[in-house]
């Protein structure tokens, strides 16, 4: 089961206004549009407008808490280590990791559309000077 406050990066008591707060930087920064429609971010601010909806609606969210105690007592009772914790710290590296790979490649991308530029301004000096 998901866990929404985590997604959010809010706490479980977390008020209605850290909730929306929490949601907008997070929906500012994996919108598709800013991501130029890449899909990874594309399913990760689903998953971020998931958690907001649910968690903003009283009702929804006593009943996902509900859920979320269920899940974490099946847990604790099938294993002595807290398995949820090292879960949520595996997705978190890969979700860095992620991330850094694809600003890596958006990186490298503009350093060769630069050095492209560059030689083409080289070329041009050079013919006219």
């Amino acid at each position: 089961m998901k866990n929404y406050y985590y997604l959010l990066g809010v706490e479980h008591d977390a008020e209605v206004e850290d909730i929306k707060k929490a949601y907008r930087k997070l929906a500012s920064k994996f919108h598709p549009d800013a991501n130029q429609g890449d899909a990874w971010f594309e399913e990760r601010f689903k998953e971020i407008q998931e958690a907001y909806y649910v968690l903003i609606n009283p009702e929804s969210r006593s009943d996902y808490d509900l859920e979320l105690q269920a899940s974490f007592q099946q847990v604790y009772t099938q294993s002595p280590i807290n398995v949820s914790e090292a879960q949520r710290r595996e997705e978190m590296i890969n979700f860095k990791e992620e991330v850094l790979r694809r600003k890596q490649e958006e990186l490298d991308a503009r350093e060769a559309a630069l050095n492209h530029q560059w030689r083409e301004l080289q070329q041009w000096y050079n013919k006219y000077a």
